[in-house]
């Protein structure tokens, strides 16, 4: 028996003036892919992009990556405020407590 407790694995809208933006990565051998997606208040997916690096990487550098390349997103397109999701652990929690 499981005794940990459930998580809530749904979709939680940001604020109406900010944008959600997930980020991930997937490492295979020596080619990192990271996915972007950001969308609205009301769940519309702004934007949808793929970047594929095409040289080794570690996977805690391959997850920082993503998180760059979601920010950079986020600047080349003038947003102000937004909210960035990962399911990286120790990326959330270096930034947490520091």
């Amino acid at each position: 028996m499981n005794s940990s407790p459930s998580r809530s694995c749904r979709w939680i809208k940001p604020p109406n003036d900010a944008i959600k933006i997930n980020v991930s990565v997937a490492v295979l051998d020596s080619v990192v892919g990271i996915g972007i997606i950001a969308r609205d208040y009301d769940g519309f997916v702004l934007c949808g992009r793929a970047v594929i690096l095409d040289y080794k990487m570690d996977v805690e550098w391959a997850e920082v990556e993503e998180l760059r390349e979601g920010i950079i997103w986020a600047r080349n397109n003038n947003i102000t405020r937004a909210f960035f999701e990962t399911d990286c652990a120790s990326l959330v929690n270096r930034f947490k407590f520091h």
